[in-house]
């Protein structure tokens, strides 16, 4: 094949779909307050930019990882996540979608509920994720870096 075919199969299609994984919810979302909470997130950015006085970067050559890899953060979401009993008794269940910044040191910051479900349950996420362990922070050009991580936190209650 020629090069320009495996540029477009290497690195443009794979792009595409890390910016729609990355923005679906916003692409997609219409109502009212997830509109009014991305306005106060952008009206916020200057809080955003770490001490270093560098904007967080939305992906990176090497991304920040959860101690232990992707399974070991979702078994620590398993055991620390704990379904608020009001919404436990209303039959409250959906997907809270979050995004925070690793920092430089692999700490969690600047928690945004992009698509929330309940107040309760957003609550419970934000605590939970305050809670993680230092994370392996991204890099760039070998550097340490901040960055955007956005992941979906799923509330299912069992029949």
């Amino acid at each position: 094949m020629r090069p320009i075919v495996y540029i477009i199969l290497l690195i443009i299609i794979p792009s595409i779909l890390l910016l729609y994984y990355n923005y679906k919810d916003f692409i997609f979302s219409s109502s009212a307050p997830e509109k009014e909470n991305i306005e106060k997130e952008n009206s916020r950015e200057k809080a955003i930019i770490s001490e270093d006085n560098e904007k967080p970067f939305m992906t990176v050559e090497q991304m920040p990882s959860f101690p232990g890899g992707e399974a070991e953060m979702h078994k620590y979401i398993a055991s620390n996540l704990k379904y608020p009993e009001k919404a436990k008794e209303e039959g409250i269940q959906g997907r809270v979608t979050v995004r925070f910044v690793v920092s430089k040191q692999g700490d969690i910051t600047n928690t945004v509920i992009l698509r929330g479900i309940d107040p309760e349950c957003d609550k419970e996420v934000v605590r939970m994720l305050k809670s993680m362990p230092r994370w392996i922070p991204g890099s760039q050009d070998g550097k340490t870096v901040p960055v955007y991580y956005t992941i979906p936190i799923i509330f299912k209650l069992n029949n």
